[in-house]
């Protein structure tokens, strides 16, 4: 009789949010801390720029821009479910910086400075990291997708 949620794959074991810059606010110097099980296959994972979407209140990890939204694709997932908001209601993109440590099995991104849109406000609540079609090091196991592999963290920036 099983006695445990078990997943195939390797998963995110935590997500940090940190405030670097001015509280409450999206802004350079907050970061993003995931932690995986294991080491990460870190080809093709570029996060220059990071992207708020205001309306869908998610953060693409690894997105572009366009003139005043953000474009939905990304490299490393995204966060869903923080509370943003601008004085325009339009979107924010920021350029990053990724650096992963631990033998590929952490990644913090660094938020840089704005590059489009205004302000973003972040409001307390809780945040959802969505992984990318991230693969292992080892290239045995793909990233788990489940729901009991998305971690969450109420910590806002």
């Amino acid at each position: 009789m099983p006695t445990a949620k078990t997943a195939i794959g390797f998963f995110a074991t935590s997500v940090t949010l940190t405030n670097g810059g001015t509280a409450g606010r999206l802004d350079p110097g907050d970061t993003v801390v995931i932690q995986f099980d294991q080491a990460v296959n870190t080809t093709g994972v570029s996060v220059t720029q990071i992207c708020a979407a205001v309306a869908s209140t998610t953060v693409y990890l690894g997105s572009t821009h366009g003139t005043s939204t953000c474009n939905t694709g990304n490299t490393a997932g995204t966060l869903t479910g923080i509370n943003l908001s601008s004085a325009a209601s339009k979107d924010g993109a920021f350029n990053a910086t990724a650096t992963w440590t631990n033998a590929n099995r952490t990644l913090t991104i660094t938020v840089g400075a704005s590059v489009m849109g205004g302000t973003i406000k972040v409001g307390a609540g809780t945040t959802t990291y969505i992984p990318a079609a991230l693969s292992s090091a080892s290239g045995a196991a793909a990233i788990c997708t489940t729901a009991i592999c998305k971690p969450t963290t109420t910590t806002a920036p």
